[in-house]
């Protein structure tokens, strides 16, 4: 079991924390480019809080809030069975 929406709304840094360590810095990378490209699309793996690895697929677009600051929104899907799949497959 992951974490809730509401868990991910209250405290940002969750985010962060989640994220497989050897795939922090190219998704850190990825979403600075966003501002860029305007949308991004990295594949990442997250930690659950039982400790289990899940691969995540991001669909991410930069955003302004209503004070102008720069935000992000975006859907994130869990992947994992179809990275089994290829796995399987080759």
């Amino acid at each position: 079991m992951g974490r809730s929406r509401e868990e991910a709304f209250e405290d940002y840094n969750l985010f962060w924390q989640t994220i497989y360590a050897d795939d922090l810095t190219r998704i850190q990378q990825s979403l600075l480019n966003t501002y860029i490209e305007r949308k991004s699309k990295p594949s990442h793996r997250i930690i659950r809080p039982r400790r289990t690895m899940r691969w995540i697929a991001a669909h991410i677009s930069p955003c302004l809030t209503p004070s102008g600051s720069l935000s992000y929104a975006g859907i994130f899907q869990d992947t994992t069975d179809y990275k089994l799949i290829a796995a399987a497959e080759t």
